[in-house]
This record gives C-alpha cells, structure tokens and sequence, in this order.
C-alpha cells in the first residue's frame, strides 16, 4: 500500500532541493567575474525555469532574477532572457509584489526597445512607471521615464520626448547619474536633426556627469555619442580619438552590445576621414556581434554604412547586397524613413556605376512611399534627397542615350 504521507514527502523533498538550487546559482552568480561564464548562466537559467513555476521559492527566484537581469541586458541575450523576464512579470502580479513587477517590467520594457518591439516597449515601462509611483520610488520612476523617452524618440515623437525628459530631471536627484540619460535622449534627437553642436553639448553633459559619478561604462556611453558629433562637424582627430577610447573601455568592462555599435561609428569617421582601409574589420567585428545579439536595428543601419562603403571602394555587388538587404530589415522594422534613406543610397550605387535605368527605378521607389510620411520630422530633407539624386540620374541617362 502507498504511504499517504508520500506526496508531501516529495514535496518536501522537491522544496529543499529548489532552495538548495537557488542558493547555489545565486552565490555562483554573485561571486562570478564579468562576463558571466556561460556555465553560471546556463545552470541559473535551468534553476529559474523550474523556479519560476514554485511561488513558495519567490524571494530566492526574485534574488536571482533581479541579479542575472543586468548582466544578461549587458551581454546582450534579449531574446533568449525575456521570456525569463515576463514570467517574473506574472509571478509577481500573482503575489502582489509590486516593486518587484515595477522593476521586471522595466527590464523587459528595455529589453523589448533594444528588440525594435516598441509597441511591447511602451506598454512595461509605462505599467513600470505607474507601478514605481504607487510604491513611492521616484529614482526608478525617472529611470523608466528616460527609457520611455529612448522609445518615443525612436519613433520621431519629440514633443514627447521633452515631455519625458522634463519628468524624468523634475523627479531625479541632482546627483543622480541617471540624470545622464535625459542628456543621452535629447543628444540622440539632436543627432535626428543633424544639429551637431546641441549633440555635441548633450553628449558632454551626460559625459561629465558618468565621469564624475566614477561609472566607466556609461562614460563610454557619452563618449561613443561625442564621437559623431565631433565628426559631422569634420572635426575628424578629435572624433576618432573619443571613440578609440570609448572602444578600449567599453572592451575592458566587457560591454559587447555598445562595444559594438562603437565599433560601426568608428568605421563610419574613419571612412568620412579617408582611412578606408581601417573601416571592413571594424563592421564586421560589429555584425557578428549584432548577429549573435539579434540586433535587427543595428544590422540595418550597418548594413547602410558598409553598403556606402563598398560604394565608395568600387565594389558595387557587394554594395547593393549590403543596401537589398538593409532596405528589407528597415521593413521588417516597420522604419520607413530609414528604409527611404536605404533606396536613396542604393539609387547612387546603381547611379555611380553607370545603371541609370536602376537608379531611377530605385530614386522613384522611395518617393512613392515618401508621401507615408509627410507629416513627419525629416520628410523635407528625404524629398530634397531623393528629387535632387533623381535628377541628377535622369540627366546623366539623358546625357548617355
């Protein structure tokens, strides 16, 4: 017969070996150098994914969640860890831990935003605010109102990035060195308008506030936001210098993502600097990270740079591959002005190579959809762009028939 006490026994039984299970990721996590080592995580992952589906086991899952949750958005596993993420999301709202939903939707809000899911982004970390400002947590009300902001000023909303923004330095600290990021957001729309003193004294703002709070890898942050503006203004020594040393420190604190992307806008000012020769390593050092991270933004936007590149360099198939296939993500993306700016480049890479008829096909391409955008900040600038292209194309056909 079945010992009626054997269910709770194994109960019993399954709980100490949780707790014992957690304890040792949580520990292993704690103590383990940066970046994590992929046994740690994938020992931890293992724990959470039986852990999560415990409630008795919460306060050790939340421990080990809340610690792996910035070390994963470091190394950039995003999709991989979101999941994760969302489950936390449900644990808590079953539990009525509303700090710790706040600060999950949060993470997963951003980590949603680094995916290109805006619509997923804006939903947690608006619910992220709303849960901060019931428990009275006005630090982390601003930090997910500046990721807020990074969300609208993707989607060209300015006003409401000011708004954001506003909120976000009425509720900080004065020594808060999140205040940086408000800089960061009104630096990137600067960068959005090609204003590139206002990008320049936003990037320097943020700079010496992460230099003087001691925090290396957002000071490479700045730096690698300094960096393009230094070099739009053809101040092109200074401009690589500051990436060089955002590099070198975003590769000491084992910063892949940005590393990255530090990586494309170097290659960017040394191309503009004539160093050419320098810029292939660089972008495809950066696409395999992007690739590795799933980073469907910024392969788009390499895949513009190289294609420009290889324009440049002669090398016109490999252009117009890099160009097909940037203009493919952009829609994937749902980014049309970016996607118009990719058929422009194409439409000179067929127009520098001799093939009128595909350049106009490719100039007429982008003004067709160019009306979706009227309304919009930069549709002025795209139809000068695109008219003055085509016409030069049109001409040079003239001119060769």
């Amino acid at each position: 017969m079945m010992d009626s006490r054997q269910p709770n026994s194994y109960a019993k039984r399954f709980g100490e070996m949780m707790v014992n299970s957690l304890n040792y990721s949580l520990t292993a996590v704690e103590q383990a150098a940066i970046p994590l080592p992929d046994a740690v995580r994938v020992q931890a992952w293992h724990t959470l994914s039986y852990a999560l589906a415990w409630d008795a086991a919460w306060p050790l899952t939340r421990q080990l969640l809340l610690a792996l949750s910035p070390q994963m958005e470091q190394i950039g596993l995003r999709n991989d860890w979101l999941p994760y993420v969302e489950q936390g999301i449900r644990t808590a709202q079953t539990l009525a831990d509303q700090t710790t939903e706040a600060t999950l939707q949060l993470q997963a809000g951003w980590l949603c935003f680094q995916l290109g899911r805006l619509d997923d982004a804006t939903e947690y970390l608006e619910a992220s605010v709303a849960g901060f400002r019931q428990t009275h947590r006005p630090a982390e009300v601003g930090k997910a109102l500046n990721r807020l902001a990074f969300t609208a000023r993707r989607r060209r909303d300015y006003t409401r990035v000011e708004e954001l923004v506003d909120q976000s330095l009425a509720i900080l600290a004065k020594d808060d060195p999140e205040r940086g990021n408000c800089f960061v957001v009104r630096g990137e729309v600067a960068l959005d308008r090609r204003d590139w003193p206002v990008m320049e004294k936003e990037a320097r703002i943020a700079l010496a506030i992460w230099r003087q709070a001691g925090d290396r890898r957002r000071t490479a942050w700045a730096l690698r936001n300094l960096g393009p503006a230094l070099g739009e203004q053809q101040r092109y020594t200074e401009a690589i210098a500051v990436l060089q040393e955002a590099l070198a420190i975003l590769i000491e604190v084992h910063d892949p993502p940005q590393a990255a992307l530090t990586q494309m806008n170097l290659a960017t000012l040394l191309h503009l600097a004539g160093r050419t020769d320098e810029c292939l390593p660089l972008l495809a050092a950066a696409e395999q990270t992007f690739r590795e991270i799933q980073d469907q933004t910024s392969l788009a936007m390499l895949y513009v740079n190289r294609g420009r590149l290889h324009r440049t360099l002669g090398a016109w198939p490999a252009a117009q591959e890099d160009l097909k296939t940037s203009i493919e993500l952009w829609r994937q993306l749902g980014n049309l002005r970016s996607q118009l700016n990719a058929w422009d480049e194409l439409g000179l890479t067929y127009q520098d190579q001799g093939d009128f008829t595909a350049a106009l096909a490719a100039f007429d391409t982008g003004l067709a959809q160019l009306p979706q955008l009227i309304d919009q900040p930069g549709y002025e600038r795209l139809h000068t762009m695109l008219t003055h292209h085509r016409r030069q194309a049109a001409s040079a056909y003239c001119s060769s028939s």
